[in-house]
């Protein structure tokens, strides 16, 4: 659903939120390329952090 939505953007942002509406007990995605050098992406649960009364990582 993000490779659709691409990684930045408002569809993006919804179909984050909506991941982690729907799992709760997950902090953090990070995604990387296989090369290791472009598309590196990150997405923040911070509702998780928040919950469990956790510093949110910082970016």
């Amino acid at each position: 659903m993000m490779n659709a939505a691409g990684s930045s953007g408002a569809l993006a942002r919804q179909a984050s939120a909506f991941f982690f509406e729907r799992n709760q007990n997950i902090a953090a995605i990070l995604l990387s390329s296989a090369a290791g050098n472009t598309g590196e992406s990150e997405y923040i649960n911070n509702r998780f952090f928040l919950a469990n009364e956790l510093d949110t990582p910082l970016r």
